[in-house]
């Protein structure tokens, strides 16, 4: 009561209370919601001390995505002279977003080191780079050259972005597709430049790297030795999977001694979460299965007692079959695709008017009937006279009927007299009822007699004056609906699964409980934010709420609610988190999942060569040794030291020392216990010459330097600069993805 009495009498103070506990109710607020004062943020990762934003990333995402698809456009027209814009698929889009987030980092890393080396692009470096197809931007700016002038060089390039404008205008009235065409690929080319400057420091970069790795007259010496040295060699082992896993125990303070050996390997500077995935797919059930069966059969009865297309057109679109009916007679060929081969492979046999019975083939429930079968050309010889409306058309029609010729006509009405081979793989029935003078297709038509067309778009005179390459072609209604889950299914599925977390919410045991409900549960031991990519890949965009709470939200031993998720295959997931554990460390600690399952394996390793050692101290010879059981026996015939026999490093060296007719024993290897006895030791009639033997190392230092290439074929990071920019990004880089939050 004092104290209140105290802050009733200074105002002044408990003002300063209450607005303490506000700012600090606020900032809790915005850590914990990852915002800041002013609003969200909008950090999408850092690497390096990089920030890159939500929006730029977009950006960059949006020019790489323009890039692709207008480099498709382009090599497409250059190959086959023709414009063929597919797009991209999901899966490629998705693979560019992680792409341009691993171009920042790998950018990022090499602006970092080049930095500290003083490794600079300059203005001059740029200007050279241009005439340098070695570079892949510069090959798609020459792509562009040859595009737009055939002119593949960075000359014909420049020639289009000089005459951009007066290009794009000549276009925009006439064809504006293409001038949308050539707006993307201006802004294609534009940013193909601004990627030049990141090659150009990677290039000098990897430049610098290959230089580093040096050879010397000695160990060329000692390579050039081991490869003129060849043994013919018995050998023997004994493969510790000969012992089974059950004889062999570990306890956790083994483990713990191995971990203290091993603990380098565990360096994992970014936070994990040890987290249990539990992925239902919901599926159709039996239920599912009967009454779409019986649904389809029902139709199946009704499609055999209908007489005509319209009672046919009616049955099929009134049914959930994913194949549209249009009345029309296509030929056999048509009906080759995977989703109607089942159709193709009993046309022949069917008899006009048959339906199949219904058929359930695990995905989709299909009958069809074949509606008629027509024999019609493939390929018409015809003219057209263009009409402003059925009125001229009739006038005209009447005119030729009273005498006038075609030519006079289309002379009439300013249109040129001229026929063309059209043609025509199927054929259209005549709706019986339409205008008896007004036809919907050419394949209709009688040879030698002009006719209206009509339609929507308008009206013309057509005449047919010749037809060929007659063939049957087939009216086929088919009903192929696919197997899909109910809504009760769905419902079903999703309180189970509801009721099973509800009582489940100890994360040490959410894996076994799930497993004995016949759930299947994934193990992700170290998961780090970049894995919701995965997540995105195989189970939909919403499972980013999934990560969103195994990183921002859970503790270690929780559970998560049911999240419902959808991928771009439209297969519906329940999904389930357990975060076991969480790890802020430098190392993964010795009883993480995958680092306890990789110390339990050299540990039992080591244990069996133990017991196998144990087996062999009396053996004196390989006649012994081929006398204990498990044991496998092979002879290597003119074998290089330079080889690794069964990649085992350890008996590689055991025979660059043994002597001709020496046996030795218990060498233990990554898969068995070896004893080897040398049969002959030659050494080959090669020369040793320095300067070749250094070439060879130089050029085999290329090759792990440079080995891959680009799309447009420039060498890019290989085996050991790869591996030096990882260990940098992984263990200096300071990375933090947090796209997973967008």
């Amino acid at each position: 009561m004092a104290a209140l009495q105290t802050l009733r009498n200074k105002p002044v103070l408990l003002m300063s209370i209450i607005g303490g506990a506000l700012l600090l109710f606020i900032i809790t607020m915005v850590m914990e919601n990852q915002t800041g004062f002013f609003g969200p943020s909008d950090k999408a990762g850092e690497a390096f001390g990089n920030e890159i934003k939500v929006n730029d990333l977009e950006s960059k995402i949006a020019e790489e995505q323009n890039l692709q698809e207008v480099a498709g456009i382009i090599s497409s027209y250059l190959q086959t002279g023709k414009f063929d814009n597919q797009g991209l698929t999901e899966e490629q889009r998705l693979q560019i977003r992680q792409n341009v987030w691993d171009q920042f980092v790998t950018e990022a890393a090499i602006a970092d080191e080049c930095d500290k080396l003083g490794l600079q692009a300059t203005e001059e470096d740029l200007k050279n780079a241009l005439q340098n197809p070695e570079y892949e931007e510069v090959q798609f700016l020459m792509m562009v050259g040859a595009f737009a002038y055939q002119t593949p060089t960075i000359e014909g390039y420049r020639k289009f972005i000089t005459e951009f404008d007066k290009l794009v205008a000549q276009m925009a009235q006439g064809n504006p597709e293409m001038a949308e065409l050539f707006q993307n690929i201006k802004r294609a080319c534009l940013y193909a430049e601004s990627k030049l400057k990141t090659s150009v420091l990677e290039h000098k970069y990897l430049t610098l790297l290959k230089g580093s790795y040096t050879s010397n007259p000695i160990s060329a010496k000692m390579n050039f030795d081991e490869s003129n040295t060849f043994v013919n060699v018995a050998v023997a082992a004994i493969p510790y999977a000969t012992i089974a896993d059950d004889q062999v125990k570990v306890s956790d303070d083994e483990l713990k001694t191995l971990y203290d050996q091993y603990k380098g390997q565990f360096r994992n500077p970014t936070e994990t979460r040890s987290v249990k995935l539990l992925d239902y797919i919901v599926t159709p059930s039996a239920a599912d299965n009967s009454a779409l069966f019986a649904e389809v059969k029902a139709l199946e009865d009704t499609l055999r007692g209908a007489s005509t297309s319209k009672e046919v057109t009616a049955i099929v679109s009134g049914s959930k079959t994913t194949i549209p009916y249009n009345d029309i007679y296509f030929k056999k060929e048509a009906f080759q695709e995977a989703q109607l081969y089942e159709v193709f492979s009993q046309l022949d046999s069917m008899q006009v008017g048959a339906v199949t019975a219904t058929k359930n083939d695990g995905q989709f429930v299909t009958t069809f009937k074949l509606v008629g079968r027509k024999s019609s050309a493939d390929s018409l010889n015809i003219r057209y006279l263009t009409l402003r409306d059925k009125k001229q058309a009739d006038s005209v029609l009447t005119a030729m009927k009273g005498g006038a010729t075609w030519a006079d006509m289309a002379k009439k009405l300013g249109q040129k007299d001229t026929t063309m081979w059209q043609p025509m793989p199927f054929y259209v029935a005549q709706p019986t009822d339409n205008d008896s003078n007004t036809y919907t297709h050419p394949c209709q038509l009688p040879l030698n007699t002009p006719t209206i067309l009509g339609d929507q778009s308008g009206y013309v005179i057509a005449e047919v004056l010749d037809a060929k390459a007659y063939s049957e072609k087939f009216n086929v209604a088919v009903i192929k609906c696919p197997i899909e889950y109910s809504d009760d299914t769905y419902s079903s599925a999703l309180s189970k699964l509801n009721n099973f977390v509800a009582n489940h919410k100890d994360a040490a045991k959410f894996e076994e409980a799930a497993k004995k409900e016949g759930y299947t549960v994934y193990s992700l031991s170290s998961m780090t934010t970049s894995d919701y990519t995965q997540f995105v890949a195989q189970l939909g965009e919403n499972s980013k709420e999934t990560v969103r709470w195994i990183f921002d939200e859970a503790e270690a031993g929780q559970v998560s609610n049911v999240y419902e998720t959808r991928n771009s295959q439209d297969a519906s997931h329940l999904v389930v988190a357990a975060v076991v554990s969480v790890n802020e460390d430098d190392y993964l600690p010795w009883d993480n999942e995958d680092v306890k399952n990789f110390l339990t394996a050299i540990a039992k390793q080591n244990k069996k060569a133990e017991m196998i050692l144990g087996k062999i101290k009396s053996v004196k010879s390989m006649a012994d040794m081929q006398k204990l059981q498990g044991v496998q026996t092979d002879t290597l015939q003119a074998i290089s030291l330079a080889d690794y026999p069964y990649n085992e490093p350890r008996l590689a060296g055991v025979l660059a020392k043994a002597n001709k007719g020496q046996f030795v024993g218990g060498i233990k290897g990554g898969s068995a216990i070896y004893a080897v006895q040398i049969l002959e030791k030659t050494t080959g009639s090669k020369t040793f010459n320095a300067d070749i033997e250094l070439a060879k190392a130089d050029s085999r230092k290329a090759y792990n330097a440079f080995v891959q290439m680009g799309m447009y074929g420039r060498p890019q990071m290989s085996k050991y600069p790869n591996a030096l920019l990882n260990e940098l990004i992984t263990f200096s880089g300071k990375v933090k993805d947090l796209r997973y939050k967008f």
